[in-house]
């Protein structure tokens, strides 16, 4: 079984061949490619766990293939190893904002490489315990802090549930969904941190399907404001100027905000998968599209 999969961005085609020698010798499926845009067509169809690449390449530069890898769902999680000859500050910390995993000036040490290439391959290969977009607990995560909270007191779980959000990212754009999930995530903990003090947790059941465990004392108010906000806020990523068209344009997106909530039981709720029957049926509270919010 290979170690890893690695594709190497180089322009400099003995260096490029170096390098896949070199990985390829530990254990590494390696691919080479000497184009940026080469290398984002390669890695959505092979995704790698490590892009090592140049900054400078004949089409577009490294940044560039950066962007174009977190547009996409399935290779925002590649992680990407500058390796460059451009050794001012200003480069390196552009590309470590990016998402970088580490920037390597040339020249450099090839065993060197190699370790930090074979540590960042490890470091990404450990279970996240939070979503990168939302910065929530990821279900594997949630449910072990969830089990362990709710052994004493009163506690309620309230489940937030955005359906279309597939429809929505098709038709806005991968960013525009991140963005979405982002700001209802802010608006969820904006509402906790205004009427608890105490202990709660917030995690993800799924990609869009949000899961809220609170003292059972400020549930009723959580509920209201969430009910109030969660709608506006989605209706804020429809673009204004598509409100007026009426009615909303075959195939345009539709957003639906569901809510349940149950009061929970340590022992009858002993999975994630009984908390999530206890709060169904889901109760529908908005509807949002291009004509607006019902």
């Amino acid at each position: 079984m290979a170690e890893g999969r690695i594709l190497i961005v180089e322009d400099d085609v003995e260096l490029a061949e170096t390098l896949g020698d070199y990985f390829e010798s530990r254990g590494y499926e390696v691919k080479v490619t000497h184009l940026g845009e080469e290398a984002v067509s390669i890695c959505r169809d092979w995704v790698p766990e490590i892009v090592i690449q140049d900054i400078r390449l004949p089409d577009i530069d490294g940044y560039e293939v950066v962007r174009h890898l977190q547009q996409n769902v399935r290779t925002r999680q590649v992680g990407v190893v500058f390796l460059t000859e451009l050794t001012n500050r200003d480069y390196r910390l552009r590309g470590l904002k990016l998402g970088a995993v580490d920037y390597i000036t040339k020249p450099f040490d090839l065993e060197e490489l190699g370790l930090r290439v074979s540590n960042a391959i490890k470091a990404l290969q450990r279970p996240r315990p939070f979503d990168p977009i939302t910065n929530l607990l990821r279900r594997e995560a949630l449910k072990d802090e969830l089990f362990s909270t709710i052994k004493k007191g009163r506690w309620v779980a309230l489940r937030i549930v955005l359906q279309g959000i597939e429809d929505f990212r098709d038709f806005y754009g991968f960013v525009a969904g991140d963005d979405l999930l982002r700001a209802v995530a802010l608006v969820i903990n904006n509402a906790l941190n205004r009427h608890t003090s105490g202990r709660k947790i917030t995690g993800l059941l799924g990609e869009a399907d949000f899961l809220l465990v609170i003292p059972s004392r400020e549930a009723d108010r959580i509920e209201a404001t969430l009910r109030e906000r969660i709608g506006k806020t989605v209706s804020f990523f429809f673009p204004a100027g598509e409100f007026a068209r009426l009615p909303a344009e075959e195939g345009s997106p539709i957003i639906k905000v569901k809510m349940g909530k149950a009061l929970l039981d340590q022992q009858v709720h002993r999975s994630l998968k009984d908390i999530e029957k206890a709060t169904e049926p889901l109760e529908l509270v908005s509807v949002i599209n291009v004509e607006g919010r019902s």
